[in-house]
This record gives C-alpha cells, structure tokens and sequence, in this order.
C-alpha cells in the first residue's frame, strides 16, 4: 500500500469513528473548523454572509 493509499485509509477510518463517537467528532471539530472557517468565504457568492461565529 502506498503512503497515499494509506493516509486515504487511515482518513476514512477516522471519519467513520467520527460518526459513531461524540468524543471523536468534538476532536475532528476542533482540528477543523478553523479551517473550514476559511475555506467557506472563499466558496460563496458572498463572502460576508459567511458567520464565524454561527
């Protein structure tokens, strides 16, 4: 298996935790959502309807 291949695996695992355990999906929450607090901006029309904080 690739070093790829395996990272896409290792990801899929995680989110599948991420669905099943409250706990995991608060650690997936935090290590994200800066993040897609920035892609979302970038992904609209608008990018002042976008909410930080909501």
């Amino acid at each position: 298996m690739s070093e790829g291949s395996s990272k896409t695996s290792s990801q899929a695992r995680d989110l599948q935790q991420v669905m099943r355990d409250p706990a995991a999906f608060e650690v997936f929450y935090r290590r994200n959502a800066a993040a897609v607090c920035r892609f979302m901006p970038r992904r609209m029309s608008d990018p002042h309807t976008v909410d930080a904080n909501s």
